[in-house]
């Protein structure tokens, strides 16, 4: 049954991406703030998904300690949830990315227009400049 879950989640969650990314294209050419709101959509999606296929609850704790302003969040990277709860969290956060994927459909198209910051992760010392 967990196996059939997975499956019915993978499917959904690339499919969201491939609907939403669909009807979010003129996004692209609107202000960065639609972009946002679009990306900050999918996450929710995702979190609908894991709550109703997976039968996973996310809970988001801390918001009320967050500071105003600029703030540096450093995500573990335990899955990839990290990526997508900035959106939730945040008004307008930079995400540093690796970047090969902004060559990816639809999440790099989006990484570019919300001013994601891509890096060469074989660059060394290059990178870090």
């Amino acid at each position: 049954m967990m196996m059939f879950r997975s499956i019915l989640f993978v499917i959904w969650m690339y499919g969201l991406m491939a609907v939403l990314g669909l009807l979010a294209l003129p996004a692209l050419l609107l202000p960065k703030s639609v972009t946002f709101w679009a990306i900050s959509l999918y996450a929710r999606g995702l979190i609908w998904g894991l709550k109703v296929i997976c039968g996973i609850r996310v809970e988001i704790r801390g918001r009320q300690n967050m500071p105003r302003g600029t703030v540096l969040y450093a995500g573990k990277h335990n899955c990839m949830l990290d990526v997508f709860i900035p959106f939730l969290v945040m008004s307008a956060p930079a995400i540093i990315l690796k970047q090969e994927l902004l060559w990816y459909p639809f999440l790099g198209w989006y990484a570019l227009k919300a001013a994601m910051i891509p890096i060469d992760r074989a660059g060394n010392t290059r990178t870090l400049k």
